[in-house]
């Protein structure tokens, strides 16, 4: 995993595991409205997030790419949030075996320690928004990975992700509906975001750009149907014949939401 993964970038790496003769089985793809909105070339000044291919968008050499972090020069932000005492480790990374970030335990510890006052803490009412239009290029991509999962005979699924309720409704809804219906005529989809049980409840996030461990788990459990104890408001399976009353649900819910 890497953060804020973009199809363009998922693109490259399926194609490089092929490349490698890494047999892919199985993809689970998770995108968010900033799926379509970041361009890719601004990853490329971002160490957290530049991407581990050669393309016309990032032309590193393999040696390059390693020196681009051992000789890396830390900036006057990283020295001071580093060596700060108050300073808090917010992850552990499983890098030798899967790459994902873990939440420590201490973390969930605290929320569960005080539900009641974690749910009214103020970070909840700061929006994540994201701008940009990659709309058409990033469904070109999302296509193509398509097209080679039906080559190498890759079992593919594509989620979109719960967005907490503040940052949901401070974006473009109409833009992300429209992302919603070019996607249903490319692949079924399972929708998580919209206003649902989940993302309207502050228990579910660390603040409004991430969701809990927990929730991840209730993804997949609604995806391999490894649970009957989720809210049925979330993770709908999303088809192109669906795809019109789906809008129209999630439509109506957020002007309802409004109104309250």
């Amino acid at each position: 995993t890497y953060s804020e993964g973009l199809p363009l970038e998922h693109l490259a790496n399926i194609k490089l595991l092929l490349k490698s003769g890494v047999k892919i089985q199985n993809l689970l793809i998770g995108l968010d409205d900033f799926s379509y909105k970041i361009d890719p070339h601004t990853h490329l000044i971002q160490p957290m997030r530049l991407p581990h291919y050669k393309t016309k968008i990032n032309d590193m050499s393999a040696f390059q790419f390693y020196m681009y972090y051992l000789l890396r020069k830390p900036s006057s932000r990283d020295i001071a949030k580093y060596s700060s005492h108050s300073h808090k480790k917010t992850y552990d990374f499983d890098i030798y075996h899967t790459g994902v970030p873990i939440v420590p335990k201490a973390v969930d510890e605290a929320i569960e320690s005080d539900v009641e006052k974690y749910i009214h803490d103020e970070k909840f009412l700061i929006p994540r928004h994201y701008v940009g239009d990659r709309m058409v290029q990033t469904l070109k991509e999302i296509k193509e990975i398509i097209d080679i999962s039906h080559k190498y005979n890759i079992k593919c699924i594509f989620f979109i992700n719960p967005i907490h309720k503040t940052s949901y409704l401070d974006m473009n809804l109409e833009n992300f509906q429209n992302f919603k219906y070019q996607l249903s005529k490319l692949t079924n989809f399972y929708d998580f975001s919209g206003l649902n049980s989940i993302t309207t409840n502050n228990y579910y996030f660390y603040e409004t750009s991430h969701y809990r461990t927990l929730v991840g788990d209730m993804i997949l459990d609604r995806i391999f149907h490894t649970s009957t104890k989720l809210p049925d408001d979330f993770g709908i399976f999303v088809t192109e014949d669906s795809i019109k009353k789906h809008l129209e649900n999630l439509k109506f819910k957020a002007k309802m939401y409004k109104l309250q």
